[in-house]
């Protein structure tokens, strides 16, 4: 591991705290950054979706959540992220597309959960 990278799992981590402490407009800034570290690290993506759930701000949740699971299509997490976002804010045809789009090449118990309780 170099340098930048022990430096950005601080800054990940100190993100992570913010977040933690209910500090979510500077956490969200903080992941933000972290986006220019590693563009491609989902995880950055997922963390700034769930902060914009928990501000109830889910149309923003849906865009990072859509962009983790393109970086990540087989994560059962973010599929079920996506998943809940679609069904919390009524389009149940998104969130079951999700579903049957993960469920096609993975069976997930979780979504069979889900599934019966429907």
């Amino acid at each position: 591991m170099n340098r930048n990278d022990i430096q950005y799992y601080k800054d990940f981590d100190y993100a992570i705290e913010l977040k933690n402490s209910n500090r979510l407009d500077e956490s969200l800034v903080q992941f933000k950054e972290l986006i220019y570290d590693k563009p491609n690290d989902y995880h950055n993506y997922l963390m700034i979706a769930d902060i914009y759930w928990d501000k109830g701000m889910l149309d923003e949740a849906i865009i990072y959540a859509n962009k983790a699971l393109d970086l990540k299509p087989y994560s059962e997490t973010v599929s079920l992220v996506v998943f809940h976002l679609y069904w919390d804010i009524g389009d149940h045809h998104c969130a079951l597309e999700e579903m049957r789009r993960y469920t096609s090449y993975k069976y997930s118990e979780i979504y069979e959960e889900i599934l019966n309780e429907l």
